[in-house]
Parts: C-alpha cells; structure tokens; sequence
C-alpha cells in the first residue's frame, strides 16, 4: 500500500508547522516526485528498522537506498536517545 503526501516545504508547510512522517517499529516508505500520482518518479526509498539489544535497548537503523546512514538506541529504562554512528 503507497501513501501519497502533499509536501510544499522542506522544513515547514503553509502553516509554518515542521512535517513529520512517524513509525513505531519498521519503516518503508518510498518518496516519488511528480505533477501526480500517474506522472511520477521514484526518487528514494527510506527503511527505519527497530532491533532489540541484549540488555533490552531498542536501536532503531536508518537506510537510504538500501546503505545504512545511521543508527540511534533508544534507552527505556532511562527513557533517553543514544548516538551509535
């Protein structure tokens, strides 16, 4: 299933409000340019994965065309964002 999103600003829309896009767990989210949805182009395709560690942390990989560009975890426990990459 493919949704399909309006966007008329990188870092704020008509409402001067940031645009989000949000997952909990698995992301797979392909992003198409065009004038509509019968005129367009795959321009990326963007996976989030959430993995648990052995000491129960989620880490949550980010890849951009199939290469991974980052990974964060995420502590429960401490309820705080760690820098892996």
């Amino acid at each position: 299933m493919s949704y399909h999103y309006k966007i008329y600003g990188i870092s704020s829309n008509e409402n001067g409000q940031d645009q989000r896009i949000s997952g909990q767990d698995n992301i797979d989210l392909d992003i198409f340019v065009g004038a509509s949805t019968q005129n367009s182009k795959s321009i990326a395709n963007i996976q989030v994965h959430r993995t648990t560690d052995s000491e129960g942390n989620y880490q949550f990989s980010l890849n951009l065309d199939g290469n991974h560009v980052k990974t964060i975890i995420y502590n429960p426990k401490k309820q705080k964002f760690l820098n892996k990459d």
